[in-house]
């Protein structure tokens, strides 16, 4: 048997301490029953997980690539609204739950109108804060 040394802060050897004394075991005893159980387990859950955490962040910075504005926005509230992604929609316009659309284009803010289209209502002011959002106001 081999044995490894390891540097632990005061609070973490605290804590150690504390649970191997619940658990009527030294901490010693618990770290080497914790290193055998995470050895033991699949090596390709974490892969497996972290794969699919990649692929979802992936198309999630895709659309948001589209409706961030450059810009920094003036309330936490605009924020949220710019930033709503939706699972079910692709298209901002077809969300309900997305409100405000973004066109970096002409850097102009609108209440997106849900009319089965892709209208929207041009706005120079922020619905929450009411701070001006165009570069003319």
């Amino acid at each position: 048997m081999a044995t490894i040394t390891i540097t632990l802060p005061e609070p973490v050897l605290r804590k150690l301490k504390e649970r191997g004394e619940e658990a009527n075991v030294t901490p010693e005893e618990l770290v080497r029953a914790s290193v055998e159980e995470w050895l033991q387990r699949p090596k390709d859950d974490f892969a497996t997980a972290a794969s699919y955490v990649l692929q979802k962040n992936a198309a999630l910075y895709e659309r948001l690539k589209t409706s961030i504005p450059s810009k920094e926005v003036c309330c936490d509230m605009m924020r949220r609204q710019i930033e709503t992604t939706c699972e079910i929609h692709a298209d901002r316009y077809d969300c309900p739950d997305c409100l405000i659309a973004y066109s970096e284009h002409r850097r102009e803010y609108g209440l997106i109108v849900h009319d089965g289209g892709r209208s929207k209502l041009r706005i120079s002011y922020c619905p929450w804060c009411g701070c001006g959002l165009s570069e003319n106001t």
